[in-house]
């Protein structure tokens, strides 16, 4: 299943592990090694910085409603109520890794 496939789908769990964040749908995991940043009503949050965590946990029970992948710079989910959540994939956010994408047999790495 690509990552589109995550599309009507909600979030059911944000889990902090000491210096990423995991997005969970069910038994599906976005492991965003690159900070990622959550976009709402005109404010903007980037992990690890103040009220980050948060707007994070805020995307809990959320609908994606749409992908948008852009493999140089970014992978953004746009969710139902407005919410938006970016993982930057350009070098200067990243090491070797930005983001993990794990569904079981199908997985992906930016």
């Amino acid at each position: 299943m690509p990552i589109e496939d995550r599309v009507g789908d909600y979030v059911n769990k944000i889990t902090f592990v000491e210096d990423y964040v995991q997005i969970g749908f069910n038994n599906i995991i976005l492991t965003a090694i690159a900070n990622p940043i959550v976009e709402y009503e005109g404010s903007q949050w980037r992990f690890p910085q103040p009220g980050s965590r948060d707007a994070l946990c805020s995307l809990i029970r959320q609908v994606v409603s749409k992908i948008d992948i852009d493999t140089n710079r970014y992978v953004r989910l746009m969710f139902d109520k407005g919410y938006i959540l970016t993982i930057p994939l350009d070098e200067m956010n990243r090491g070797s890794e930005a983001l993990l994408y794990d569904a079981g047999p199908d997985w992906n790495v930016w």
